[in-house]
């Protein structure tokens, strides 16, 4: 696997300064990156069924009290669930339209040394929450959201319109303009701000409307994992969406998105 994606690294045009034309990641890094995931495989691979149980278990025991949550317990009625916590300390607060629609929503930054792009791990939106996943997706200048569940079903509502189709979801609005399904099923989204009923000091400073990218892989199982046939998959997501802001969200917010997210650490 790891052979597979250096030989299709160095396959890539190149620009100045050995910079791939898409983005800032040098064949340098790139090694580095495949060096510690080789390392992260073998260490797993060593630790076993059992030493990963045991290493779950360590860590979710421990309490640091300096991280609080409480706007999530405030706002619970937008949560999916009572058990999986939103921090406060990285949580993302939301400016535009707040005074109508609060300033919360399950999604927190994911900040390190390590991650070159911005990414906001997020809960799947609920029916009474679309509105607010949109706010977030215009606020945050998101290029890309990475969608790992289905939906459409078990209180996981669709949240972008069909193929064609403009809607209105409070002060945004999204017209889905083309799709594809090559390797990924994609929908390419226009976004913009519209200003009706919006207070001016809940205006974003950036009125320009964005192109976003949808980008689905629903066959990720709740509570499992997915087929061994698929284990380049997040990499190769990965590569869609480093280019600029992007959403990560399953269901929860927690199992599958930070599987991928921790990928690309």
């Amino acid at each position: 696997m790891l052979k597979n994606f250096g030989n299709k690294k160095k396959n890539e045009k190149k620009g100045e300064n050995n910079k791939d034309v898409t983005g800032s990641e040098t064949e340098e890094d790139h090694l580095q990156y495949l060096k510690a995931l080789e390392n992260f495989i073998f260490s797993t691979e060593k630790l076993g069924i059992d030493g990963l149980v045991k290493q779950y278990r360590k860590l979710d025991a421990k309490q640091d009290p300096s991280l609080t949550y409480d706007a999530y317990t405030k706002y619970m009625h937008k949560n999916r669930y009572c058990d999986v916590v939103c921090l406060d300390n990285s949580r993302v607060k939301l400016k535009i339209d707040k005074s109508r629609h609060g300033d919360y929503i399950h999604a927190n930054y994911v900040k390190t040394n390590y991650l070159r792009s911005t990414f906001i791990c997020s809960q799947g939106p609920l029916q009474h929450t679309i509105i607010d996943f949109w706010r977030m997706i215009f606020q945050e200048r998101a290029e890309s959201i990475l969608l790992l569940c289905k939906v459409g079903r078990e209180g996981r509502p669709r949240y972008w319109p069909s193929l064609g189709v403009t809607e209105t979801y409070g002060c945004i609005r999204v017209t889905n303009f083309s799709e594809s399904s090559e390797e990924f099923e994609i929908c390419n989204l226009a976004v913009t701000f519209v200003p009706d009923n919006v207070p001016v000091d809940e205006q974003p400073a950036n009125l320009e409307g964005l192109r976003v990218s949808l980008i689905k892989w629903p066959n990720w199982p709740d509570c499992g994992v997915p087929d061994e046939k698929c284990h380049t998959v997040p990499q190769r997501l990965l590569a869609q969406v480093r280019h600029g802001p992007c959403v990560v969200h399953c269901s929860a917010g927690k199992d599958r998105l930070c599987d991928d997210t921790g990928i690309g650490l």
